[in-house]
């Protein structure tokens, strides 16, 4: 099962750690996560103090955290994973075709930049993830 930002890194992220982390990117945004990945990681698995997130705050990640965070950037950092079931879609009234991949890139035929257009939305007040209004056909 592929991993993705939006189903599986996301949720690591706690409010303290985006907050924390807001001097050098938003941790809750893809295109942010996915431009820093690799300096992420390093300070994920970091021994000293620069530790993330700090021993204080909960930290450092389990083991299970980092192996996917690792697994999500050698799988090409995917927005989606899956989290989305190949279609058709319904995606806010509109009827967009099945996936082109057999389940291999869910929401491919959606086309990324609507898909992101929603992800990117930006959290709600209660700081999730905005939903993404899809419905099976």
């Amino acid at each position: 099962m592929a991993i993705g930002f939006a189903s599986d890194i996301r949720p690591l992220f706690r409010d303290v750690d985006i907050g924390h982390m807001t001097f050098f990117c938003d941790l809750s945004r893809y295109d942010d996560v996915k431009a820093n990945a690799q300096e992420i990681l390093d300070r994920l698995k970091a021994t000293n103090n620069s530790v993330m997130p700090p021993k204080n705050s909960g930290g450092p990640w389990s083991v299970d955290n980092l192996a996917t965070f690792e697994s999500w950037i050698a799988g090409g950092l995917p927005a989606l994973g899956s989290l989305l079931p190949c279609g058709p879609f319904l995606l806010n009234g509109t009827c967009f075709a099945q996936c082109e991949n057999s389940g291999s890139r869910p929401g491919a035929a959606l086309g990324w930049s609507a898909v992101r257009a929603l992800l990117d939305h930006g959290p709600t007040e209660t700081n999730q993830p905005s939903p993404i209004l899809l419905r099976r056909r």
